[in-house]
């Protein structure tokens, strides 16, 4: 999947447009307007999270709120996501890791459940991931030592923690 990641990143704007007609017409023409309304390489990023999105998930794109909050984050401008639950605010940290491999990020979650959840998906979608809390980290020494002994490295790594 990194072979595949890799040559989707590398894609220009003219190739990204092809293969997202190929690949996902009807998500394309819901996006049009949104996309139209974009600079090219805003577009360029958007059609990469598309893509990857699409074959991370074997078949899911974005909607627009996650691509904005995606823009605004690889920005590094402030956003505010607001959605219920199941709505996809999860999506809108996956992107900025697909698009840029080297990232780490850090979500803070209220509850111990969900994190279990968080990560289980993230681990099953190719993201390492793992979860903290006061339960199992009683200090950041602990947390470090954890990171240290991973055996993967830490490119598209999600930390979950209340």
């Amino acid at each position: 999947m990194d072979a595949t990641l890799q040559e989707i990143r590398q894609k220009s704007l003219g190739n990204l447009q092809i293969e997202a007609k190929q690949l996902y017409p009807e998500g394309l023409a819901k996006l049009e307007d949104f996309l139209n309304s974009l600079t090219l390489p805003e577009r360029t990023t958007c059609l990469r999270a598309c893509t990857m999105l699409f074959k991370v998930t074997n078949g899911k794109i974005p909607r627009q709120f996650q691509l904005e909050a995606t823009l605004a984050t690889i920005s590094k401008r402030d956003s505010i996501v607001i959605a219920g639950t199941g709505a996809g605010k999860t999506v809108c940290i996956l992107l900025p890791l697909l698009l840029s491999p080297d990232r780490i990020s850090i979500m803070i979650s209220p509850l111990k459940r969900l994190q279990i959840n968080q990560v289980s998906k993230n681990v099953l979608s190719g993201f390492y991931s793992i979860d903290f809390d006061s339960d199992r980290f009683s200090s950041s020494r602990n947390l470090e030592f954890t990171l240290s002994r991973s055996t993967k490295t830490p490119r598209r790594m999600m930390c979950i923690g209340t």
